[in-house]
Formats: C-alpha cells, sequence, structure tokens
C-alpha cells in the first residue's frame, strides 16, 4: 500500500547571458531598467517524492545553484518522474528520461546505470563491499568517483557528483535471511541492476523489482520472503520485518547528472555553478550523515526487529559472491576500481555494530489493547468513495490519487478488520486482513492480524460516530505516528457509511 505524497515545484530561473540550451525551458523577464534577460529552468528528475530519504539532497543542490548563480539559475525537481507505480525498471525509466532529453537532470542510483551499457559504476554495487558510512563517504570523495562518473559519457550524459544516500539491507518478512540457505529459493524484491541481480542470484534467490500491486500481493501472500533496502526506506515495507543489520549487502549511492548537450548549451558560467553546486551538495550530505543506530531504534519503535548474523553465516555468503567478484573482475577498469576499494576499507575503522532490538529483543511493545470491549469501537462494515479530484485538492500526487482513487471498504469485528479497495482507473480490487486497536480515543489499524497489537502501524486515528456516519480524525501516519497529506486525505477526508 503507498504511503507517499508528491507536490511538485515550478521555477524559473533567469540565465547569466547566455546561449540557447537544449532541453531547457527559456523566457524574457524584463528589468526595471528597461532590458531583458533570458530565463532558463532546469529540470531535474528523480523516481522518488519529495518525502524520500533522497529528496534532502535534491533540494539542497537546487538551493546551492540557485545561491552561487546569484538567484539566476534555478533547478526544478520533478519529483516521481517515471509516473506511473506499476512499472519496473523504474529508475532506469527516469535515467533514460534525462539521455533522451525529456529530463534536463537526473539524480538516478549509481547501480541502475549497468542495464544501460554504462560498466564504470558496477563496483560500486558489489556485494559486502561498501559496508559503512565512512567508507561511503571516502569513495565518493576519491579518485574512483571521478573514474565512476566519467563512464556515463557513453550514455550521453555527464556526472557531476556522486551523491550518498545510506546503507542497504535485506529486511525479511519471516525468519532472518543471513546465509545461502536461507535465501535459496526466495524471492527478493531489490531495484533493478544486472550486478545487485547477480549478487542475489549467487545468493540461491530470484530477484525481482516488483511494484504496485504485484508488490502488495507478493508480500500478502508470502511469495516475497524479504527486500533489499535502507533503515531509511524502511517504513514503506507495509508489515513487521526482521534485519540482521551487520549484513549490509551495498550502498545507496546516486549520480547527480546532466545531459551533455544540456550542459555544452549552457554558458560556462552555468556549466560551473552546476559542477560547483554537485560538490557542495555532495559535501553537505556528507557533513550530516544518515544515523544508523537512531534509524535502527526507530525502525524497531515501529515494530520491526534488528538482529545479528553469525561470522559464519557472513563468511558463507563473502564464499557465495566470488562469482560476482569473479565476473566483475573481468573488466580491468572495474577491477582497479574494487581493489582501491579495498584498500580504503582496510584503512578505515570498522562500524560500531548496531545492538538487537525489537519484539524479540527487548525493544518495547505499544501499549494498546485489542478493541474487543463492547463500545470501544463501532464494528460493522463501512464504505466511503473517494475520487482523484479530492485527493489532487488535498495536494497529494496526481500518481497516488490515481492509483488509490475509488471505493474503499472497512469491516470491523472482534478486533479484527478487512480492507478492501475497488480502483476507480482499472476496476483492480485487492484486500488486506489486519487487526484494530483502541488506546485511549484512538484507534489504530495494523495490515496484518499477528495475534497480538504490536504489529506495525498502517494509520492511527480518533474517531466520530453520527448514526451511521463514521469519521476518521487526526489521522496519523502509522510510520511516523505524524499526519500526512496523503493519509488524511485517504482515510479522513470522506465520511464512512455504515452499511451492514
Amino acid at each position: 500500500m503507498k504511503r507517499n505524497g508528491l507536490i511538485q515545484g515550478m521555477a524559473v530561473v533567469s540565465a547569466l547571458g547566455v546561449a540557447a540550451v537544449t532541453g531547457c525551458s527559456q523566457a524574457v523577464e524584463s528589468t526595471k531598467a528597461g532590458g531583458s534577460t533570458t530565463s532558463v529552468t532546469l529540470r531535474l528528475g528523480t523516481n522518488d517524492n519529495e518525502f524520500a530519504p533522497s529528496a534532502r539532497a535534491i533540494e539542497t543542490f537546487a538551493d546551492q545553484v540557485e545561491e552561487l548563480s546569484g538567484g539566476e539559475l534555478v533547478i526544478e525537481p520533478v519529483w516521481a518522474a517515471n509516473q506511473d507505480p506499476e512499472v519496473r525498471d523504474w529508475d532506469q525509466r527516469v535515467a533514460r528520461m534525462v539521455v533522451s532529453g525529456d529530463l534536463d537532470m537526473g539524480f538516478i542510483p549509481a547501480r541502475a546505470w549497468d542495464t544501460e551499457g554504462v560498466a564504470s559504476l558496477r563496483a560500486l554495487s558489489a556485494p559486502l563491499l561498501l559496508t559503512s558510512q565512512p567508507l561511503v563517504d571516502e569513495v565518493v570523495r576519491s579518485d574512483v568517483a571521478e573514474d565512476a562518473l566519467a563512464g556515463l559519457e557513453t550514455a550521453g550524459v555527464t556526472g557531476l557528483a556522486l551523491v550518498p544516500e545510506g546503507l542497504r539491507h535485506v529486511f525479511s518478512y519471516g525468519d532472518p535471511l543471513v546465509t545461502p540457505e536461507a535465501f535459496a529459493g526466495t524471492t527478493i524484491r531489490t531495484p533493478r541492476s544486472e550486478t545487485g541481480y547477480a549478487v542475489f542470484r549467487a545468493w540461491g534467490a530470484d530477484p525481482d523489482d516488483l511494484v504496485g500491486q504485484a508488490f502488495d500481493d507478493g508480500i500478502f501472500t508470502g511469495s516475497v520472503a524479504g527486500v533489499d533496502s535502507s533503515f531509511a526506506r524502511a517504513g514503506g515495507l507495509g508489515s513487521p520485518t526482521t534485519v540482521a543489520a551487520n549484513l549490509t549487502t551495498s550502498a545507496n549511492v546516486n549520480t547527480l547528472v546532466v545531459q551533455t548537450e544540456v550542459l555544452e548549451g549552457l554558458t560556462s558560467a552555468h556549466a560551473d555553478v552546476l559542477r560547483e553546486a554537485a560538490i557542495a551538495t555532495r559535501d553537505a550530505v556528507l557533513a550530516d550523515p544518515p544515523d544508523e543506530a537512531a534509524l535502527a531504534e526507530d525502525f524497531c519503535a515501529a515494530g520491526g526487529r534488528v538482529v545479528t548474523a553469525g561470522d559464519a553465516d557472513l563468511a558463507a555468503l563473502e564464499v557465495s559472491s566470488r562469482p560476482v567478484y569473479a565476473e566483475l573482475e573481468r573488466d580491468p577498469a572495474t577491477k582497479e576500481m574494487l581493489g582501491q576499494i579495498v584498500q580504503m576499507k582496510a584503512d578505515v575503522p570498522s562500524p560500531t555494530p548496531i545492538a538487537p532490538c525489537g519484539s524479540t529483543s527487548g525493544g518495547a511493545t505499544p501499549s494498546v489493547q485489542p478493541a474487543d470491549t463492547e463500545g470501544a469501537f463501532p464494528e460493522g462494515v463501512y464504505r466511503m468513495e473517494i475520487s482523484e479530484a479530492v485527493f489532487l485538492a488535498a495536494g497529494v500526487t496526481q500518481v497516488d490519487a490515481r492509483n488509490h482513487a475509488g471505493i474503499w471498504t472497512l469491516t470491523f469485528g472482534g478486533g479484527e478488520v478487512v480492507i478492501e479497495d475497488v480502483r476507480t482507473s482499472d476496476n483492480r480490487r485487492s484486500s488486506i486482513d489486519g487487526a484494530y486497536c483502541v488506546s485511549g480515543q484512538r484507534v489504530s489499524v495494523v495490515e496484518r492480524q499477528s495475534g497480538q497489537c504490536g504489529s506495525p502501524v498502517l494509520f492511527s486515528a480518533t474517531w466520530q460516530l453520527d448514526g451511521r456516519e463514521l469519521r476518521f480524525t487526526e489521522v496519523h501516519d502509522g510510520a511516523t505516528d505524524a499526519p500526512t497529506v496523503f493519509f488524511d486525505a485517504l482515510w479522513g477526508s470522506q465520511v464512512w457509511t455504515r452499511i451492514d
């Protein structure tokens, strides 16, 4: 179930005196002195929305460009540029939009480029190599970064900087996935990448970049055993998960790129601004890196579980990874990069281990009680219809509005809840079994019935009942325990009418 919202901003920029720019929008603005300047807007696309962990770097880059150009050059972020949550190869589709000129710039994960004919970034996706934030920081500032970005020219784009985001781990929907035996025969949801896929295949798993309903169904049916993700993104995994924090598959490293023709069409002053702003953005992110330990604590507080993989387990995965390294090292340049990173890793202090936590590791249990007391919550079957227009008026992205507009039904009874929806756009139906719990004046809905109310919460709210009409108020996203535009629109903007 999607939990993301999106607001796309528009920006207009004045150029520093300048030549025409391929793929950029231009306008003429009058000055107070009677002259005019040419305005240029560079559209920077990403598959993420503005609430994703990557958004901070994109916004920092836009701010840096505006500041360094004296307010004459502004970046327009194009959030969720793919615009179709059901389409796979999502990062590659945004990359292709930059290559084709549909976007001027892109913020693309480094792992995505190996399907697009770019081999120079593959070392960054090597298994079990980039396992600490200090090491990632060293790599993105080193000659390795310069050489890795140089290979993007083969795709028709110019790399400006490598910008780190965080470390990746395997979040499982059952027992921890920490050995080749545990991975064998499972399906792991991971972003599309030739190198990334090769890693999970070497471990015995079937990698797949499932999205939308296919991903939701995979979680619901149990066919998806785990997800290759990060603590910062774990709130969107949909169900309780377990992760071995010391098993780091790789790192999220993003490439900040500009279409080469666009760059060559800019004045040298504008081109210098982009380069300088990119490095300043990278350095700003490095100065305030993700706190893995704090993110892990938040993950456990939301119902997740952190464990520690044994040394023998990690050693077995390293042995299984050898064919991947052998393939990577067939390319001399990649082999040299791998050697450089290994040397840097030897010189970087080992990270402080993240302590286990969660339901079986001493973590806190939510203080909620089953809603089985008579009168605690008005049981019954409630239905609500919500349109795209209502979502859009609330500020929800077009993609989420289209994907969630339709008829929704909530069936409450005996502490259990069934959530059903029929999508307006394609008449697709979906259903989720869960539980509901009451704490004080708030009801919390969890996505799966686990026999208790300690599962990660989908949403919580206060409620008002007027005859047969139920309205949810003060709606909070369960992942953040805070209001969000999307959740308030979906659960709280319409009256739910009791039909049984």
